[in-house]
């Protein structure tokens, strides 16, 4: 009895390996990292309510690109708070100010927002967290 104990748990590690994730499941986080090979980063405003980021990303190859991102595109204002969302036109209730807003402090953008009932804060979100450099082109990936 006690051999058979021991055999049927040294079979219950590859029985776990068996529906542990790997990393081509959908729980590997999608996107992110630009930050660590795009240099140079800006920010601005185009036609009115549009916030751009402006980023050289190397491509692997010793080759550099620059890159110009709507940010419109892939970052919603819910109340006040910026959330990841894709056509989330932010830029319509959030806006660039001066040298208190932009990413100074590595990858984060700091920007003031309107939450919809008549108050402006100022906010931040991770850019790092969607946007991906694929061989020098910058995407936000949601």
């Amino acid at each position: 009895m006690k051999f058979f104990t021991l055999s049927a748990l040294a079979l219950l590690p590859s029985a776990f390996a068996a529906v542990l994730p790997t990393q081509e499941t959908s729980l590997v986080k999608r996107g992110g990292g630009a930050f660590s090979s795009c240099q140079s980063v800006s920010f601005e405003t185009r036609n009115g309510n549009q916030i751009w980021i402006n980023f050289n990303c190397g491509d692997g190859h010793g080759g550099w690109h620059w890159n110009h991102l709507n940010l419109n595109d892939c970052i919603g204002n819910h109340n006040g708070q910026l959330v990841w969302q894709r056509n989330g036109g932010f830029g319509g209730s959030c806006w660039l100010h001066g040298d208190d807003t932009g990413s100074k402090y590595w990858h984060y953008l700091y920007i003031f927002c309107g939450d919809g009932r008549g108050g402006n804060y100022m906010r931040s979100i991770d850019l790092d967290e969607h946007l991906v450099n694929r061989n020098g082109d910058l995407r936000c990936e949601l």
